[in-house]
């Protein structure tokens, strides 16, 4: 094997084990979401609690290598939320996900996601609300709030 030809080769092993260790760092990412009150189920026990806090502005902070997002609201009962996400390339959206008919009744909720393990970098976090609106139809997808981050 002549010096060019095991260049290449090197080359190509060397493309393609730092395209297994992305994969592998890509794959070790989790994401958490917790739901605590009336929109963590629409059942009668759920919504007869109407419980009442202090709503929090959505807010997103860094632990580790990881991102927390976090916001307490007031809402229309019978309305459930569940949390995703979506990450391309350096953008991470995360959506929480309306759904149910509203009740005539407030309750109150707290919503929080936390992704782990991301590789170290700069990352755009972008949160939105998207689902059903309380009287069944397709909600507008809205930007809750947005932030610029570096985990190291």
């Amino acid at each position: 094997m002549n010096k060019t030809m095991l260049a290449v080769v090197m080359l190509t092993l060397l493309i393609g084990f730092g395209c297994l260790s992305q994969q592998s760092q890509t794959s070790k990412i989790s994401f958490v979401p917790e739901v605590k009150g009336c929109a963590a189920s629409n059942t009668s026990e759920a919504n007869a609690t109407k419980s009442f806090g202090k709503e929090r502005e959505p807010e997103i902070k860094i632990e580790k290598n990881g991102v927390i997002y976090s916001r307490a609201i007031s809402h229309l009962c019978c309305r459930t939320v569940k949390l995703e996400y979506k990450i391309e390339d350096s953008t991470i959206n995360i959506y929480e996900i309306w759904n149910g008919i509203g009740c005539k009744c407030i309750c109150f909720s707290e919503i929080a996601g936390k992704l782990e393990n991301l590789p170290a970098g700069k990352y755009t976090i972008n949160v939105y609300e998207t689902g059903t609106k309380p009287d069944g139809k397709p909600m507008e997808e809205k930007l809750i709030i947005s932030k610029d981050v570096s985990i190291s």
